[in-house]
């Protein structure tokens, strides 16, 4: 992004290998995912500003392979879940401000994750998930950002995460997990 002037600037940015969303509502459910990364995922975000940025919010995330599986209303999961992500693979989110000479606005809100393998679980209404998971990142995972400024009128928020491998599981409403 090339900013001269800007009240509000905001900006997304993906980037994602694999994706496997699933679900059930009421009936049982049976998956076997398998999803595997054999080539860099990389999303970056640049910002060139050369007068004001007012307002900026900035999210920027790459993932190497994504799982969702929700099962609802006592519904059971069974199954299994691989994600591999291959060796000498690069999973990155990268962010950059380019303000030299420049001004920042009141808020300043930059977010950059890289998540090489994601898995989550959720089952509600008394099911149960019995499923095996399996997780491999053989490659780097990283996040990074930098910014530079001459001034800014208020806050600056900077965060970045790099995370391998992940599993959320989540039961409610008297559901079990194995």
């Amino acid at each position: 992004l090339n900013v001269v002037t800007a009240d509000y600037v905001a900006h997304t940015n993906t980037a994602i290998g694999n994706t496997a969303p699933t679900a059930s509502v009421g009936a049982d459910l049976h998956v076997d995912s398998k999803q595997m990364v054999k080539a860099d995922v990389q999303a970056a975000t640049v910002v060139n500003n050369t007068g004001y940025i007012g307002t900026t919010v900035l999210n920027t995330a790459a993932y190497g392979n994504v799982g969702e599986t929700t099962v609802t209303e006592g519904a059971n999961l069974s199954g299994g879940y691989t994600q591999r992500t291959a060796k000498g693979t690069l999973v990155k989110g990268g962010t950059r401000i380019n303000s030299d000479g420049a001004d920042l606005g009141p808020l300043t809100s930059v977010q950059t994750s890289a998540v090489a393998n994601s898995q989550g679980i959720g089952i509600e209404g008394g099911g149960t998930a019995s499923v095996v998971l399996n997780q491999n990142a053989g490659g780097t995972t990283q996040a990074s950002q930098s910014m530079t400024f001459r001034y800014t009128a208020g806050e600056v928020d900077m965060a970045s995460l790099a995370v391998s491998n992940t599993i959320s599981a989540v039961g409610t409403t008297g559901s079990t997990q194995i």
